[in-house]
């Protein structure tokens, strides 16, 4: 009794199986699929009852875009397992699509939909006949989209960066890409590269980044954004000209090459830095003059914090009592 129930599920995961073998196709979720297309849209099953015909209707969902793309639609009879129909038809656009004898014998049957199908709705309707809990869906499929690399990577948050992959568009309207769940503006695009301008206050750090082009979604490719610089504390608050000053904080460049620090509008000379300290030499200028402003710049990204300094004979270490 026991193999009687499953034989009929059985039955129809070892054909999906052999199907996909002969075909040379991927399978996911039991459904065949060429490596080079993705699911973009899946129907709500259909489920028949004893004895009578049924009738469901649905929409494609084409969004501007993909009907230049590599369509197809795939009829699965007998989806999750269940019960196969033993009679179907179905309409695109009111005219007649598949019926059961396209099936051949095997569980699914697939349609190219490229240069049928326009942007917007098209009515999908489907008779079944079958089994109490027979059940039939369709899935819709085309060109899947990948990304292949990201430059520069790590990047600054103020950089443009450039994304190169696969079945992109030459239309930038037809692309969205989302870097740390942000939105990024898409400046340019080929059908293999896109050009970015960051989000604006993106944080530091290892980030997603997904690009949806004509409704398909990428797989998520790994970028790191560099963080923006950060003064925590300057350990002076009165030196004059020529003396070193040491900055601490966050987001620098471990290089004293990548790193800017200025007095006021004036160029400091960096003696040595690493992400978390930066030792500089104030510039030279008339003093004395009070709270004049440091700021370091990194990766194209300026500080904002308002540190100061009073530049004079003196030298006053900030022992914390003073905060400027």
């Amino acid at each position: 009794m026991a193999w009687c129930k499953w034989r009929g599920p059985i039955r129809v995961i070892v054909a999906n199986l052999i199907f996909a073998l002969i075909s040379g196709l991927a399978t996911v979720n039991g459904v065949a699929w060429a490596a080079e297309t993705t699911v973009v849209q899946t129907s709500r099953p259909y489920v028949a009852r004893a004895g009578a015909w049924q009738s469901w209707t649905d929409h494609l969902h084409i969004l501007p875009g993909m009907e230049k793309r590599t369509l197809q639609l795939t009829l699965i009879n007998g989806a999750e397992g269940r019960a196969q129909m033993t009679d179907i038809e179905m309409q695109l656009a009111r005219k007649p699509f598949i019926t059961i004898k396209d099936f051949n014998n095997q569980p699914q049957v697939t349609r190219s939909l490229s240069g049928i199908v326009g942007p917007g709705d098209t009515v999908v309707s489907v008779r079944g006949f079958g089994p109490s809990g027979a059940r039939l869906v369709w899935q819709l499929a085309s060109d899947k989209v990948s990304v292949s690399s990201v430059s520069p990577n790590p990047f600054g948050a103020t950089e443009k960066i450039t994304v190169s992959g696969t079945n992109f568009s030459d239309n930038p309207a037809h692309i969205k890409v989302d870097v740390g769940g942000k939105h990024a503006t898409v400046v340019s695009s080929t059908g293999n590269q896109i050009v970015l301008k960051l989000p604006a206050h993106l944080p530091g750090g290892i980030k997603n980044l997904v690009v949806t082009a004509c409704g398909t979604k990428s797989e998520a490719f790994k970028v790191t954004c560099l963080a923006q610089p950060h003064i925590s504390w300057v350990d002076l608050i009165a030196a004059p000209p020529g003396h070193p000053v040491v900055i601490t904080g966050t987001g620098f460049a471990p290089n004293p090459a990548g790193n800017l620090v200025k007095f006021d509008k004036l160029p400091a000379h960096i003696v040595s830095a690493s992400e978390k300290s930066i030792t500089c030499i104030i510039p030279d200028m008339d003093f004395p003059i009070w709270h004049v402003p440091i700021t370091v710049t990194t990766h194209g990204m300026t500080s904002k914090e308002q540190k100061k300094i009073n530049v004079d004979h003196r030298i006053i270490e900030n022992n914390g009592i003073h905060q400027y």
